[in-house]
């Protein structure tokens, strides 16, 4: 048995039908006699939308941008905020990593190799900005030679008796002993360093104003030259090694060195990340005893080094070393070598290495990558801006540090080049800049189509607005309405720039959304003048004007108020980019509606009498006498253009063809994800 449905209340349609209709009644009254005033008063229009725009263009003084992540996308009443904003005002990030990433086909351990590794080391060195090298931006790291233990020969002078205390505590001139100088006599009875060598050295015993301790430079103190013999048992025996390499060892001169080369043993490297070196589990470093504040103190007044890490590190940054190098050498360096000789910390090389293959052993025998970093500082009190250009804060820093990326960049690129030509090693640059390069110059890459768009749109506008001859067609009316959108845009981010809302990357794509709003309007406002029945076109200008934007206004109100709303609900999210995007986008759309509906009516009144006046449709100020338009420019080319397109596309082979080629891109997307 079949249940009929209750037919529909006819009152209620009635109802509503009767309320549609008093509303657009209302509307197309209204916007009658809208047109019929702008088209009495078009000047007025024109100069008090160009006076708004203006006036809007006042809230830029308060323009800010902003694109950090947890600005954009994270409620701002998070405690993830407030956390965020302590920890960069106490601990400010000073520091700006770039990195080089050497590339070979076989094997990166190898001397050419090294040997590019080298000429880029001296080439960032050599770049100098502002008269400021690398050594002078780069960040500082303390050298822990106080606590290095040595396994080579050392030749050492004596310079003077040793003292552990002052002879007379009340000279303000002497440093009077305290927990760090005790600290450091217990190091130096743990390491075997000499008091007075330590305080040459490393000068922690001395405050800044206090004296070096004097140098006794006599017969007897020339005759107390010694030799450690600490040497560790030979790490040779058992690797096919070239007697240079021994050699390149031999030859350090520690006598002037603040670190020595800690060569271990495998199974002392696995005890050492187990404990220490002793394998018993407890460590033997004097360091690891000394409370916090002492520890502070010691390190405080190390020397410094420029943190730039690398294979190089074992061979000191030496071209003659490097270049003595052999592929076993390079082998044996980085299975064994566990402490940087640059920095005295215990270092795993084998991290550097990418595509790394071992032996049967575990030994490293070949790798296809090595990556090279450098660190650099900044002040973050100073002038920091991001050298990018287009309000877009993504990483900060001083000019002068982004002057030097900049260079650092070009040099690198160029040595990548010469590298791959020279011994086909592949250099792939990441400098702390990079990114925000890359940014903005997709940006602006944006910005290019953007404007090639505009263009577009304008000459799209032009020829479908008008006719094709020297009269009617509409080039200064199709300009003018862009530039109406353009306006619109102007007036939104004036107005949030008021009211405390910034920039933020996503607002790139608001240009292109008001663009096609503002051309639509453009076109239902011409379409309707067109649409005029033949008694309407017999009427006045003004009144024609008038019956234009009665039948346009509602049109284009019902859309604009639509897009307003949807983009409205969005001011209410929780996301502050999101919400700061939606209102922008309410804003520029509202204030196109408002430049339609006004600032084009008005142009469309005076283009209609330049037209009438028979004046050139580029140059108003001739005026031609006796014209009368060919019958072919009298044709709607816009609608003929659309049949042939329609006929068209109803071809099977054209579907057939549309068809095929959205598989073909779905399919090339799909591989590619």
């Amino acid at each position: 048995m079949q249940v009929k449905q209750p037919l529909p209340n006819p009152k209620k349609f009635a109802i509503l039908q009767t309320t549609s209709n008093l509303i657009i009644g209302k509307l197309e009254r209204f916007f009658f006699r809208w047109g019929i005033w702008v088209a009495t008063n078009p000047a007025l229009v024109i100069v008090s939308s160009l006076l708004v725009a203006s006036l809007s263009a006042v809230g830029f003084l308060n323009f800010s941008s902003e694109s950090r992540a947890e600005k954009l996308w994270i409620p701002s009443d998070s405690p993830y905020i407030a956390n965020k904003a302590w920890l960069d005002q106490n601990y400010p990030q000073t520091r700006r990593q770039h990195f080089a990433l050497f590339v070979s086909e076989t094997n990166i351990l190898t001397p050419e190799a090294l040997m590019e590794m080298f000429r880029v080391h001296q080439k960032v060195h050599a770049i100098k900005v502002s008269n400021k090298t690398y050594a002078d931006l780069c960040f500082k790291l303390p050298i822990a030679n106080i606590f290095l233990t040595k396994k080579r020969r050392r030749k050492r002078q004596a310079l003077g008796p040793r003292n552990s205390s002052p002879s007379n505590p009340n000279d303000p001139s002497v440093v009077v002993p305290s927990e760090v100088l005790n600290a450091t006599l217990q190091i130096e009875n743990a390491t075997g360093l000499n008091a007075v060598n330590a305080t040459r050295d490393q000068r922690f015993l001395l405050d800044s104003d206090s004296p070096e301790p004097e140098k006794q430079e006599s017969s007897q103190t020339n005759q107390d030259e010694t030799e450690e013999d600490e040497e560790s048992n030979s790490l040779w025996s058992g690797y096919d090694l070239d007697e240079e390499y021994e050699d390149i060892y031999e030859d350090y001169d520690f006598e002037n060195e603040d670190y020595e080369i800690d060569f271990v043993e495998k199974d002392e490297i696995e005890d050492s990340k187990n404990g220490d070196g002793n394998g018993d589990g407890q460590s033997d470093d004097p360091q690891d005893s000394l409370s916090p504040e002492i520890y502070c103190d010691l390190v405080s007044t190390l020397d410094q080094k420029c943190l730039e890490n690398s294979l190089l590190e074992i061979w000191r940054y030496s071209e003659s070393r490097i270049q003595r190098l052999t592929q076993n050498d390079i082998l044996y360096a980085v299975n064994q070598v566990a402490e940087s000789p640059w920095f005295g910390y215990r270092t795993d090389f084998a991290v550097y290495l990418g595509a790394v293959e071992r032996n049967s052993t575990g030994h490293i025998v070949t790798a296809k990558s090595a990556i090279y970093s450098w660190a650099a500082s900044f002040d973050p009190d100073g002038e920091l801006t991001d050298e990018g250009g287009v309000g877009v804060e993504l990483d900060l820093a001083d000019k002068l540090s982004l002057d030097f990326e900049k260079e650092m960049i070009a040099s690198l690129l160029e040595s990548s080049k010469e590298a791959e030509e020279r011994s086909g090693v592949k250099i792939y640059v990441n400098v702390a800049r990079s990114f925000n390069d890359i940014t903005a110059e997709a940006i602006f890459f944006d910005a290019v189509k953007m404007a090639a768009g505009y263009f577009l749109m304008f000459f799209y506008t032009m020829f479908f607005l008008g006719r094709i001859n020297l009269v009617e067609h509409r080039t200064w009316i199709a300009a003018g309405g862009i530039f109406s959108v353009a306006m619109g845009l102007g007036i939104a981010f004036g107005i949030t720039s008021a009211i405390g809302l910034p920039y933020t990357p996503i607002h790139g794509i608001l240009p292109f959304l008001a663009l096609g709003i503002g051309i639509d309007d453009m076109f239902v406002i011409v379409q309707c003048w067109y649409n005029l029945s033949p008694e309407e076109q017999k009427r006045g200008l003004k009144e024609k004007i008038g019956l234009t934007m009665q039948h346009a206004g509602v049109a284009i109100t019902v859309t604009s108020l639509t897009d307003v709303f949807a983009f409205g609900v969005g001011a209410v999210t929780i996301l502050p980019g999101l919400q700061t995007f939606c209102v922008t986008c309410a804003i520029a759309i509202a204030s196109i509606y408002i430049l339609q509906a006004s600032w084009f009516a008005a142009l469309l009144s005076l283009d209609e009498r330049r037209i009438r006046a028979r004046r050139d449709g580029l140059a108003p100020c001739i005026k031609y006498r006796n014209w009368t338009p060919m019958a072919w420019s009298q044709k709607d080319m816009g609608r003929m253009f659309m049949g042939r397109v329609a006929k068209l596309l109803s071809q099977g082979v054209v579907k057939t063809s549309i068809l095929g080629g959205c598989r073909f891109e779905i399919t090339l997307k799909r591989r590619k994800m």
